[in-house]
């Protein structure tokens, strides 16, 4: 792997082509939405924020209060139709929104700076994550010419019972390849799966399930079976889950004692998860950004306040069923809220 993905721009557009518009659709929107976070992740970055790798542009852009990127259009060839801020002729003209004053902008990438005020360092940034997006759309289509298959990968059909990442199981649904940093993990993700399940749980290979029901299995709500807290703080017995909670009377303002959690921030984080704020790490970034909660940290970067946060999310709405933990590892906890008789929405 880390292989290096060459394509003219006459060779992108004509393995484009080849593609059916479900998949051309497919990729355009996967690329918005990663150059949207890249963005949004250095920007926040420039605040002070710590953004684990789960997050979406969504979450992040609750933590920004100036520019957020929008999306862009791609003309084919530098056009006299599709102009910077400053006139010049562009091919690819970047939007971006201003969250204070509603101004949109629409320019050049080498002229972020120049139009936004946004730091020359922070720009740099962002100019090298698109990039690598553009290197990772490359990746794909080079793939794709060469008739890349799952199979040169992995033993099909995959094993009973594993979930495949949603990401994933969107590429391989359309006949899209996976990029390398996929396949790695992929293979990670199988080999915490067998791990985690002693040899006779595992269906024998006649009944395994077929590799695109294992697919389509990845997208019904389940919990992970990623159970990884090897992080110091999070080591004690803060989150088991099996166990029920005896949850006391509440109080009509819902917030509660969690010691080190003020009824206050408890609020907060109430109404950032019902906002669609899933993760604990996000969570716990927007309470230092917007409500002056404690920035201490662990060495792992993470907040002090993050298993405070993981503490009453567990504790107090799961047992409420506003919300149920759907994944949990060393690097963050994600949730998804619940509907009134307790499905995932």
């Amino acid at each position: 792997m880390n292989a290096v993905y060459s394509l003219t721009m006459e060779e992108r557009d004509s393995i484009l082509n080849q593609l059916s518009e479900e998949q051309r659709v497919f990729l355009a929107d996967t690329l918005k939405r990663s150059r949207r976070t890249v963005f949004a992740r250095h920007m926040a970055a420039r605040k002070g924020a710590r953004i684990p790798e789960t997050a979406t542009y969504e979450e992040i852009e609750h933590l920004l209060e100036d520019w957020i990127y929008v999306g862009y259009i791609d003309a084919g060839v530098r056009s006299t139709d599709l102009k910077c801020e400053c006139g010049a002729s562009l091919r690819y003209q970047h939007h971006v929104e201003n969250k204070k004053d509603g101004r949109v902008l629409k320019l050049g990438i080498k002229h972020l700076e120049e139009h936004t005020l946004i730091d020359a360092k922070i720009v740099s940034q962002i100019i090298k994550g698109f990039d690598v997006l553009d290197q990772e759309q490359f990746e794909i289509l080079v793939k794709y010419r060469d008739g890349w298959q799952l199979s040169d990968y992995f033993t099909l059909p995959l094993p009973d019972g594993f979930e495949v990442p949603k990401d994933i199981a969107g590429h391989l649904e359309l006949g899209l390849p996976l990029l390398d940093r996929q396949v790695a993990r992929l293979q990670e993700s199988l080999r915490k799966f067998r791990d985690s399940r002693p040899p006779s749980t595992f269906e024998p290979a006649g009944h395994a399930l077929p590799a695109m029901d294992a697919l389509h299995a990845a997208s019904q709500p389940t919990l992970s079976l990623n159970t990884d807290d090897d992080d110091p703080q999070l080591s004690f017995d803060l989150f088991d889950m099996e166990q029920p909670q005896t949850v006391p009377d509440r109080p009509a303002d819902h917030t509660y004692p969690v010691p080190g959690l003020s009824s206050s921030l408890q609020a907060a984080v109430r109404h950032y998860l019902l906002q669609g704020i899933r993760s604990a790490r996000v969570l716990s970034e927007l309470l230092i950004q917007h409500h002056h909660a404690d920035d201490s940290r662990y060495i792992t970067e993470k907040p002090h306040i993050y298993p405070l946060v993981s503490m009453y999310i567990d504790r107090i709405m799961a047992e409420e069923g506003i919300c149920r933990l759907v994944s949990r590892d060393h690097e963050d906890r994600l949730y998804e809220l619940t509907d009134p008789e307790g499905d995932s929405l």
